[in-house]
């Protein structure tokens, strides 16, 4: 049975939905603006505030659906959680991952002509992602669904001190990452540096109401500052050698920011309300859609980059929703 509580909160996911929707757009249009965007145009100011802020936001949904799906489940042990509901977890990234993966690896070995793709390299890039803009999340997705029900015990001990906790045990493991001189590369692999916005999610979760209450405005504000500082300034706290753009800090601004968006989301109208929740349940397919048609360039024989962007958009969104879809029909017909 769900309890009032849990209806409130699964009333959410329209609102997430929308988010996730938003969200994924950005992500197809960021990994072409990253290409060089003016940092002294209207958006590239905009940019390190907001484009920086997509990963966060989807790592406080998961946070936040995680818990929800831990306790509608009835799970109370870690063992539990690996019997009941790793395998479908798992399997939900892993099998359109390893899909994609495939046929990516087909057309750049046979069609490309990567003869240095032998299986040892297909292995390699596999362990990182594969190959595309964003190929760190899938590796990154991998861990937290492994470590998460660790993250969910803590946090159901104690609120208070287990985000003190988290924030203590990022920290520590930053300076880890500098004492043995952790590669970029590796660095981007690593789920820990997503914990604190995970922890977010799973805060938002146990208050029922998305109140945005005056510490918030301070957590903000301080957030924003730290983020001016390191885009603007060239200065940098010596914890955070790499993607500071998304460090601990930064939840100071990246929560009260998701607060206010999911206060502030308002609902379209019926037509527009299933296409954009289509969108936001097609996220995971969106994005490896999006990372092969970057990684292959479909898109750059259009010269002008708002075409370009509305092309991209258009094909990766469509074509993202169209496999959803697809492996939700496969899943009602031979799983369940």
């Amino acid at each position: 049975m769900i309890n009032d509580g849990n209806r409130a909160k699964e009333s959410r996911k329209w609102q997430f939905d929308y988010l996730k929707a938003l969200g994924i757009i950005c992500v197809i249009v960021m990994h072409i603006w990253l290409a060089g965007y003016d940092k002294r145009s209207f958006l590239g100011i905009v940019f390190p505030y907001f484009f920086s802020f997509i990963v966060p936001m989807f790592m406080m949904i998961s946070g936040y659906f995680y818990v929800l799906s831990w306790e509608k489940s009835g799970i109370v042990t870690v063992g539990q959680y690996f019997r009941k509901q790793f395998i479908k977890k798992m399997s939900r990234v892993l099998v359109p991952f390893l899909l994609f993966y495939g046929i990516e690896v087909i057309v750049l070995r046979y069609f490309w002509h990567w003869d240095w793709l032998d299986w040892k390299q297909i292995l390699y890039w596999g362990v990182q992602g594969g190959f595309g803009p964003g190929s760190y999340y899938i590796p990154v997705l991998i861990q937290i669904i492994i470590l998460f029900p660790f993250l969910y015990i803590l946090f159901r001990k104690n609120h208070v001190l287990g985000s003190i906790a988290i924030a203590a045990i990022q920290t520590v493991l930053e300076l880890c990452g500098i004492f043995f001189h952790i590669s970029s590369d590796a660095y981007r692999l690593l789920a820990f540096r997503y914990f604190i916005f995970l922890w977010v999610g799973m805060l938002l979760y146990h208050y029922k109401s998305f109140h945005y209450k005056w510490y918030l405005w301070i957590c903000a504000v301080f957030g924003g500052i730290y983020i001016y500082i390191i885009n603007f300034t060239g200065y940098s706290l010596r914890f955070y050698r790499y993607w500071v753009d998304c460090s601990l800090p930064t939840a100071l601004l990246f929560g009260p920011l998701f607060v206010a968006l999911v206060k502030l989301v308002c609902k379209a109208p019926p037509w527009l309300d299933r296409a954009i929740r289509k969108i936001g349940e097609s996220t995971l397919f969106i994005y490896l859609v999006q990372m092969f048609f970057y990684q292959l360039k479909l898109g750059e024989f259009l010269e002008n980059i708002w075409l370009q962007m509305f092309f991209n958009v258009t094909i990766c969104v469509t074509l993202g929703c169209i496999l959803q879809k697809c492996s939700t029909s496969i899943g009602d017909r031979y799983v369940h």
